[in-house]
């Protein structure tokens, strides 16, 4: 059956190229359509509504860093937005569609997918079901006598373990997780074995911060092997369904069918948004509890400010934040007011202000991977927004 309008690939759009400008606009709603994936289920029959309370911004400003200002139509198109869902108090105040998304589109979240993974993993540590203290090489002893021995899954999920990829191993990675080969191989490197056969570690476990995206790939293949499911099955049974998502997800399938937890999700931004008020709401939907309040109180409050400040960008986020940590894939902003947040690489957000009671999910297909300028752009628009709707 020939594909329809909607989903006819452009022109050039390959496992190769899928993430680059223009065909990444289309690529980045259509992920299912170029790499295998897995179903993350929702409960159709049990969706968390949203109510509706629009809020007219046509007179919002953002001030640049050069005096000037602009509008909000002007962001969102500067910023490459192509799906945004604002939520003041759970309801919906904001929402905007672009580039052939719409509010049933799954989008791409890139890293915004380890946010997702890290919450996850800490819930099922509540729930009695894996200990994130624990040595990776307990779960995989495959990893005995390699540069992962020692680490612990929460240092992985918080980016403080030791290994550090060289470009050969950042390269080979890259093929891994897009399913594509390299020139005259047969074919790409199966994800976990690429992963195991890392060098050692290049600082002691546990220091400074320090990214390095296969580590929570690494904590998820633990995690599955610990539980004997599929990271897509564990979601959609422990948040996606419960959450009351109103479309299904997707995760990526790296070679050898590993789970690309790093930043292989597609999800709405409504139900990003939903994720988010999730958040806000400490872990509690309509009355019931979905996430357990320690779950959220530690993403808030355990990250290590020391590990952040040290740590590898500790100084390009200075302007974020004077107070920072990362834990467990979510940035938190301890400053007044306080923000934690996920980002993903092309310009994937979800910003929660609890004081506030505000939520931002903002899907985007930037041309480069990270752009500063937009980074900046899309941290003022936030700001602006959160004002905004706190001051009225």
């Amino acid at each position: 059956m020939p594909q329809s309008e909607e989903t006819l690939r452009p022109d050039g759009v390959t496992r190769a190229t899928w993430r680059q400008a223009p065909g990444s606009r289309w690529a980045f709603h259509h992920v299912a359509d170029i790499l295998p994936t897995a179903p993350v289920a929702n409960a159709p029959e049990a969706v968390w509504a949203l109510a509706d309370a629009p809020v007219d911004l046509g007179d919002l400003e953002l001030t640049l860093p050069s005096g000037g200002t602009m509008d909000l139509a002007a962001a969102l198109k500067a910023t490459d937005t192509d799906a945004m869902v604002v939520l003041r108090q759970g309801r919906v105040v904001f929402e905007h569609y672009a580039g052939g998304t719409g509010a049933t589109t799954p989008h791409i979240l890139m890293s915004g997918t380890k946010a997702v993974a890290g919450l996850l993993a800490a819930m099922l540590e509540a729930s009695g079901e894996i200990d994130l203290d624990c040595a990776v090489e307990d779960t995989l002893p495959q990893l005995q006598g390699g540069g992962w021995r020692g680490a612990s899954l929460r240092q992985l999920l918080d980016m403080r373990a030791g290994v550090v990829l060289g470009p050969a191993d950042s390269a080979a990675y890259e093929r891994a997780h897009n399913s594509i080969a390299a020139a005259g191989a047969h074919g790409p490197p199966d994800l976990h074995d690429l992963i195991a056969g890392l060098p050692g570690p290049e600082r002691p476990h546990g220091g400074p911060f320090g990214y390095v995206s296969a580590n929570t790939d690494l904590a998820a293949w633990a995690i599955e092997t610990r539980l004997g499911e599929t990271f897509s099955t564990l979601l959609s049974e422990s948040l996606w369904r419960p959450m009351g998502a109103e479309q299904p997800a997707s995760l990526v399938l790296a070679s050898g069918g590993a789970s690309w937890t790093a930043g292989g999700l597609s999800v709405t931004a409504r139900d990003f948004a939903r994720l988010g008020q999730l958040i806000l709401n400490d872990g509690r939907r309509e009355g019931r509890t979905v996430i357990a309040p320690g779950v959220i109180e530690d993403l808030f409050h355990n990250g290590d400010r020391e590990a952040w400040r040290t740590g590898e960008w500790g100084r390009a986020f200075a302007g974020v934040g004077a107070q920072m940590s990362y834990r467990a894939g979510w940035y938190v902003v301890h400053d007044q007011p306080g923000l934690m947040f996920a980002m993903g690489v092309h310009g994937q957000n979800l910003f929660i202000d609890r004081a506030a009671g505000v939520v931002i999910a903002k899907l985007s297909s930037q041309a480069e991977r990270v752009d500063p300028r937009q980074m900046g752009l899309t941290h003022l628009l936030a700001t602006a927004l959160r004002r905004r709707l706190t001051e009225g």
